[in-house]
């Protein structure tokens, strides 16, 4: 008896070691084809995900880049939180089209922004410094909360909300954003409540128990991010079979933005939205900084063809494809806030050179995230304006 209980412990040992070596051959073999599929993202518990601190890998998804997290846990240069003295600091929030995954850190639009306005000696001749708070899927729900309890730490004088048309009204709706695990504000009155229950939802609890910390931790391993990748893919795949038939143009986007709101839960959508405009106006100026709203661009509103644009309007019966941009503006103007309207350049600027500005060979052209190129014309619209002589005589201390 003891002979054989001792035999299937040898048979059982040497399975595992045979396991083990068969994982660290393929652990080998992934690293020297270089693949990676790192993750980028945490769970938290006052903004539902956030990126992880001082994470680093390729993405190669849509377009290539290889992508370092900093320490506070945003895709940009390390800044200290204390300002340096005499500099002048700009805070973009924003989205996925601001984190930019897709393009080297060089290439997006706050470093970009960063450079112009240095260069034509905006805001007195004192040193710009852009700092990037973007994050994938964030809504303007998320980004005030960012605001609130890290990007005000570092004191900027200007805040940049880059609000993306195509899915940020959405972003801001409990009744409408299918993802729940993230935090809401809700009408309440004339006002606003926020309302944090997925900090205590089961899937939030998933999210954080001892097994997805421990899976978490082993993702520095190429087998288990290739675990990953496959079961990532296989999902999407079934999500694009559920939803075939039913799609808007493009995948993750909202076409009801396009126009009126036609049903109570849109109308509520919007209304929430311009509330959080005016919580973040209030917010900001507290903090004795200065708002600005910028609205982006969806691949649709600045695709170099006409016709393509045109049939696309008239399928939706759009009026005006520029009218999620203009009620923002609109908005704006009601809270004495200043805006900057990039889309309808952009699109002047495609038509015009007949260029894609969204869009990559390995995912797609026309569509999704801003290529470089699309970064570069966004940053150049928006410091034309922030250079110009109106919007520097404001800025003019004398």
């Amino acid at each position: 008896m003891k002979r054989k209980a001792g035999s299937r412990v040898l048979d059982l040992a040497l399975l595992a070691g045979g396991v083990v070596f068969a994982l660290l051959i393929v652990e080998v073999g992934l690293r020297i084809a270089d693949f990676s599929y790192v993750s980028f993202y945490r769970p938290d518990d006052k903004l539902g995900l956030h990126l992880r601190e001082n994470a680093e890998g390729w993405f190669k998804s849509e377009g290539e880049a290889f992508i370092r997290v900093n320490s506070a846990g945003y895709r940009d240069r390390e800044h200290p939180i204390q300002k340096p003295p005499g500099v002048y600091r700009i805070a973009v929030l924003g989205d996925s089209y601001i984190e930019a995954l897709q393009v080297d850190l060089d290439k997006t639009f706050p470093v970009q922004l960063e450079q112009r306005l240095n260069a034509c000696k905006a805001f007195g001749g004192k040193p710009v410094e852009v700092l990037n708070f973007g994050v994938s899927s964030y809504g303007t729900a998320q980004e005030l909360l960012t605001f609130r309890y890290m990007a005000s730490k570092y004191s900027p004088d200007l805040v940049l909300v880059a609000f993306f048309t195509g899915n940020d009204v959405r972003n801001n709706s409990r009744d409408l954003e299918p993802d729940k695990v993230r935090p809401f504000f809700v009408l309440d009155g004339n006002g606003l409540r926020e309302d944090r229950s997925f900090a205590t939802s089961d899937e939030f609890r998933r999210r954080t128990d001892r097994l997805h910390a421990i899976l978490n931790a082993l993702r520095v391993l190429r087998v288990v991010q290739a675990g990953y990748f496959v079961k990532d893919r296989l999902e999407q795949r079934a999500e694009q079979a559920s939803n075939e038939g039913r799609q808007p143009v493009e995948a993750g986007l909202d076409d009801a933005v396009y126009s009126e709101p036609s049903t109570p839960q849109w109308r509520d959508a919007w209304t929430v939205t311009e509330r959080l405009f005016a919580q973040f106006r209030d917010e900001v100026s507290a903090s004795g900084g200065e708002l600005v709203l910028v609205t982006l661009s969806t691949g649709i509103q600045v695709n170099p063809d006409p016709v393509v644009r045109q049939r696309f309007m008239d399928t939706l019966h759009i009026r005006d494809i520029f009218y999620p941009d203009r009620r923002v503006q609109r908005a704006a103007a009601a809270l004495k806030v200043r805006s900057i309207m990039l889309a309808p350049r952009l699109q002047e600027v495609a038509e015009r050179d007949k260029v894609f500005l969204h869009g990559f060979k390995n995912a797609g052209i026309g569509t999704g995230h801003w290529s470089e190129l699309g970064h570069r014309v966004a940053a150049d619209v928006a410091a034309a304006e922030m250079c110009g002589p109106s919007w520097q005589a404001r800025n003019d201390p004398r």
